[in-house]
């Protein structure tokens, strides 16, 4: 009897250990699975979070933060795909242009931003197969021969590294540093990351498709406003080469008579002074039917290479002294010597003069004039700013029309903007104008490198 009692206590003993070892394996499993759950919130709270931001550059900074502060690591960084492969591409073949640049990074000691990453062949399909987390030595090994991709993952202190794969193509790499407190990145992390940077890369490309189609929307707005301004242009010029064609007549008509009658005139007497005054206004008259005609229908003009540099200075020996006189000053330090273009001489001097004379007018107790030039996107943008009165936003979407004007009777036609537009819309290019935070306004004339010009009155010739 008691050597059973001692085997029934013995197998209790084992039982309730058996229990035990169960209750300890069923409590760590309900603490990984509360750490899931725990974890699957925080991302889905995240998640909702980054994909409520559509700014590019606070998207890439709130992902960094999160991702360093999620991991408790010293800093991370993030790679974007410069171009998207093709969406039909298999996803078994390597785009040959296909490379990462730096999109943004965060507490690590390089700060630049031109550097780009080129996986090779291997490490491309390591990243589409493994879809995890890897460890540098794992991608340097992939690297093989590339060491100076090696070098510049070693620039960005990356020990972690995260393929963003969306549709089995990758779109980006973000790498994470050592963590903080010197501990290795375990499963429950490197899952958590997958995970996390899963849903990251949808905010990434969600992001990416509002700016492409904010981009679209702006692009078919401003094209649109440019159709509806040419076609209101096109309809005034029309109206406008009529009415000047009707006014020629009767002003020959008169211009020949009062010919005759200033033989007749006694010079000395006071019918002379207002003879004379007739004649001006006769000759304004024929200014502005001459403007009217060039509006609508463009003298033939030589088409050269025109140096922007140099026409501009010419431009400022000339007018610069009466100008000084008014107390107006002229700033052009900042001419790019290598913006030329194709164009009229004449005709884009007549622009650059017209907007600079809108400038003094602008400012009638002095200031000065900054014109500057850049280039970008196969264009050149001549800048003329001034800081002087600025233009009244109710009025700013009229200044190009024909006959408007905010001058004093007989002081102004309203045309020599129009004119101005006209002429750069003939040389393929646009006229902006802005106000200054400072106060003043700056217009931007934009012209391309190579307009291709014919000799046609500025237009292209029909193929």
């Amino acid at each position: 009897m008691a050597a059973k009692r001692k085997i029934d206590k013995k197998a209790s003993k084992v039982q309730d250990l058996s229990i035990e070892e169960d209750l300890s394996r069923l409590s760590d499993i309900n603490k990984q699975l509360k750490r899931k759950i725990f974890d699957l919130y925080t991302i889905f709270e995240i998640s909702v979070h980054l994909n409520s931001m559509l700014n590019s550059d606070q998207l890439l900074d709130g992902m960094l933060l999160t991702c360093i502060g999620q991991m408790g690591v010293g800093g991370a960084a993030l790679m974007l795909a410069s171009d998207t492969p093709d969406e039909n591409s298999k996803t078994s073949k390597m785009p040959a242009d296909f490379n990462l640049k730096l999109a943004c990074t965060k507490g690590i000691g390089f700060k630049g931003k031109d550097l780009a990453f080129y996986p090779n062949r291997r490490l491309y399909h390591l990243f589409q197969s493994t879809k995890r987390p890897l460890y540098i030595e794992e991608v340097a090994k992939s690297l093989e021969m590339k060491k100076e991709e090696v070098l510049k993952l070693e620039l960005l202190e990356a020990k972690l590294i995260i393929p963003m794969i969306l549709k089995g193509q990758i779109r980006g790499v973000l790498t994470l540093t050592e963590k903080i407190s010197d501990t290795p990145f375990y499963d429950a992390d490197l899952e958590f990351l997958s995970i996390l940077v899963n849903q990251l890369t949808v905010a990434v490309e969600n992001a990416r498709l509002y700016r492409s189609e904010k981009e679209s929307a702006e692009r078919l707005a401003q094209a649109q406003k440019q159709l509806m301004e040419s076609e209101k242009m096109a309809a005034l010029g029309t109206l406008s080469a009529s009415i000047a064609h009707e006014i020629n007549n009767p002003l020959g008509i008169i211009k020949n008579y009062l010919l005759l009658l200033e033989q007749e005139l006694n010079p000395e007497g006071e019918s002379a002074a207002n003879f004379k005054i007739i004649k001006d206004e006769i000759n304004r008259i024929n200014t502005i039917v001459a403007q009217l005609l060039d509006f609508y229908r463009p003298r033939k003009e030589k088409i050269e290479q025109i140096d922007i540099q140099k026409m501009v200075v010419d431009i400022v020996n000339v007018i610069g002294r009466p100008f000084e006189k008014s107390g107006v000053k002229f700033k052009i330090d900042n001419l790019n010597k290598t913006n030329n273009v194709k164009g009229s001489l004449e005709q884009l001097r007549q622009v650059l003069i017209n907007i600079i004379v809108n400038a003094k007018e602008s400012m009638p107790n002095g200031g000065i004039i900054d014109i500057s030039s850049s280039s970008r996107n196969g264009h050149v943008y001549l800048s003329i700013s001034d800081n002087g009165t600025g233009i009244d936003q109710q009025i700013m979407n009229r200044i190009f029309e024909p006959f408007f004007t905010t001058k004093e009777n007989s002081k102004g036609t309203g045309l020599g903007l129009s004119v101005s537009y006209s002429i750069v819309q003939r040389h393929g290019g646009a006229i902006e104008v802005l106000n200054n935070h400072s106060g003043g306004a700056t217009f931007t004339v934009k012209l391309p490198f190579n307009n291709g010009g014919t000799g046609n009155n500025g237009r292209r010739k029909k193929k």
